[in-house]
Order: structure tokens, then C-alpha cells, then sequence
């Protein structure tokens, strides 16, 4: 299975992005992309569903991470329980801010 980031039409200044399937060092570039932009449009914030995130490995956490140290970006689950376990393990989830829902990320302040 690929992956696919698909960016959603902003909602008041918020960027939400949507990424589906396996994320490794060939395809983690796609969601890079993506959050360098919504950086260099000063975007409020990046929400990023990742529901359906179904495996990531270093690339991709290193991503995450820079897309972290750029903007307010928030995780939107439920998220599956192999990448759960991944951010977990490395303890990220404690760094980055995750919400159950979708919803509960766009009422986030």
C-alpha cells in the first residue's frame, strides 16, 4: 500500500492536511512538502488526520517533528494502533498534541 497526503481546503486560516497509508523515507517527502508550505504561508496551524496512518517509520517521525519545531500542529485520530505504538515507544507522544477526533482538533485553540 502507498501513501497519500491530501491537503483539505483551509478553514479559517487552518490547514488540514489528511494522510493515508505507509509512510517510510521514500514517501514521508510528500507530507515535508506539504507542512514547508503551510510554513511559509504562516498558516495559524496544521491539523494533520492521521486516522489512517496505518505504518511510519524514522523518516516520517523526523517529518513530524521539524513540522512540529515550524508551526502548531496538531495530530487528529483515533489513531491506528501501530503508529500509536511507534509514538509511544519514542515517547512522541508526549511532544506532539493529539486529539481522539478531528473534531476535537478543530475546537483546539
Amino acid at each position: 500500500m502507498g501513501a497519500i497526503v491530501q491537503r483539505m481546503p483551509d478553514e479559517n486560516g487552518v490547514h488540514i492536511i489528511l494522510c493515508h497509508g505507509e509512510f517510510d523515507a521514500h514517501s514521508s517527502g510528500l507530507l515535508d512538502r506539504e507542512l514547508r508550505e503551510a510554513a511559509h504561508e504562516r498558516v495559524s496551524r496544521v491539523i494533520l488526520d492521521a486516522s489512517q496512518i496505518t505504518f511510519a517509520d524514522s523518516a516520517f517521525l523526523s517529518v513530524l517533528i521539524a513540522g512540529h519545531r515550524a508551526l502548531l500542529l496538531i495530530l487528529a485520530g483515533p489513531l491506528q494502533h501501530r503508529f500509536a505504538g511507534l509514538l509511544a515507544t519514542t515517547r512522541l507522544d508526549t511532544v506532539f498534541h493529539i486529539t481522539l477526533t478531528l473534531a476535537d482538533a478543530a475546537e483546539h485553540p
